[in-house]
């Protein structure tokens, strides 16, 4: 603890040079955090100058948790009462204040939580379902109360006594981590980017045998901004890019096959957070333009450019099973010289589904008809967290099937059926 406390000071003094006099931080369990449960973190103060400080204590904080499995979900965090303060913040010091609030039931995955007053602050929490963040805590618990040893060592009952305590805080400075002199220099707008389309790496018997994707998009303005504030609904607007490769990885000199390279820009309206849930749920909307080419020349060359639309709805529980379904149609705007039968086998729209539940089994379809129905394409990826079966490995295992057309852009018009496997980081 008193290294731990030590490396917190020396974090103090690297802040000093931000004017500030006390500079307040969240810092979150470190353990999963139960669904639709309750649950603590702390509001640390530091005091950055050489004399002791007054610090008012806010009773209530207002913030906002959003991840890439939905929100965002309004949180309200309350101070717990009774706690010891010694009223003002020592010099150099700090003071770690617990709050309690509730998880939105439907949150799953990594968040963050934004609080904006009295400082902007942010926190990165991991949401689970509530049986499965009770048995992560436990584990961790009875691993603790395991290492424990020496006179400070706590008590077998003592340690469940605090495993299962609704309102424990939680340990301050528990994930503090020391920072280099280079995190003080802001390089990029981090939380202005999250996921999009599936990132995965799989491997099959057919050549191509490999193929992996990697996919995000960037929020173009920031939510604190005026214009974000003005005008909320421009925080829809979004550029986002997917790479997608098929690599000969068996061949001679390991060859990329084909390489599809996909940026967009759109406009997405997401729904609000429901307090209950209903069979069906609007999820949202989208609608932008793309452009699509394989980066290559002469008789290789393929592009396209196209205005889209997509929406999204899910039946069924969000806690549990469902269904989401999620229909995407779009246009060609411009000339296709270079492979101008496309839109025979591309066709104009496609439909996704997927069913499944949060931490557990997905099963994503994706079809084109194409033309007439007769050169489309199905997709089929079937995924399964492992996490369940090693702790803290954070991946899913991915197989995916594909049966039709264009699976490559430079062989757009020819048929393939394949079977890889493989890890996926999104699905």
């Amino acid at each position: 603890m008193k290294r731990i406390t030590a490396g917190f000071l020396l974090l103090a003094c690297a802040v000093c040079s931000s004017g500030q006099e006390i500079v307040l931080g969240l810092l979150a369990p470190t353990e999963p955090l139960p669904a639709g449960q309750e649950a603590t973190l702390n509001l640390v103060a530091l005091n950055t100058t050489d004399r002791a400080l007054p610090h008012d204590e806010p009773p209530v904080l207002q913030g906002e948790l959003d991840g890439a499995r939905g929100g965002p979900w309004p949180v309200t965090l309350r101070l717990i009462e009774n706690q010891a303060s010694a009223g003002d913040v020592p010099a150099r010091g700090y003071e770690s204040l617990t709050y309690v609030f509730a998880v939105p039931a439907g949150a799953r995955g990594r968040l963050v939580l934004t609080i904006r007053q009295p400082a902007v602050m942010h926190a990165v929490l991991d949401v689970r379902e509530a049986e499965v963040a009770a048995a992560a805590k436990l584990a961790s618990g009875r691993e603790k109360t395991k290492r424990a040893s020496g006179p400070d060592a706590v008590p077998a009952a003592d340690a469940t006594a605090q495993e299962v305590a609704p309102f424990a805080p939680a340990a301050p400075l528990s994930n503090l981590v020391p920072r280099s002199v280079t995190a003080k220099l802001k390089r990029s707008f981090l939380d202005n980017f999250s996921t999009y389309d599936s990132v995965y790496f799989i491997y099959g018997p057919d050549a191509p045998a490999a193929k992996f994707q990697f996919s995000f998009q960037y929020q173009m303005l920031t939510n604190d901004g005026w214009l974000a504030r003005e005008y909320p609904f421009l925080k829809g607007l979004r550029f986002a890019y997917t790479q997608r490769s098929l690599w000969d990885i068996d061949g001679d000199s390991s060859p990329f096959y084909d390489t599809s390279y996909m940026p967009e820009f759109f406009f997405a309206s997401f729904a609000p957070a429901r307090k209950s849930n209903g069979f069906f749920t609007w999820l949202g909307w989208q609608a932008g333009i793309g452009h699509e080419s394989n980066g290559r020349d002469g008789d290789n060359s393929r592009s396209l450019n196209t205005v889209s639309a997509r929406a999204a709805f899910a039946l069924g529980n969000l806690d549990g099973w469902n269904l989401i379904v999620a229909p995407k149609v779009w246009a060609y705007i411009s000339d296709m010289g270079d492979n101008g039968d496309l839109d025979d086998y591309r066709g104009f729209g496609e439909l996704r589904a997927v069913f499944g539940k949060n931490d557990s089994l997905g099963i994503s379809v994706l079809a084109r008809a194409g033309q007439g129905f007769r050169k489309g394409a199905v997709q089929v990826d079937v995924t399964y967290p492992l996490d369940v079966f090693f702790n803290n490995f954070a991946a899913y295992l991915l197989v995916q099937y594909w049966n039709g057309y264009g699976e490559s852009l430079l062989h757009y018009n020819e048929r393939s059926e394949t079977i890889r496997a493989g890890l996926s980081i999104v699905r």
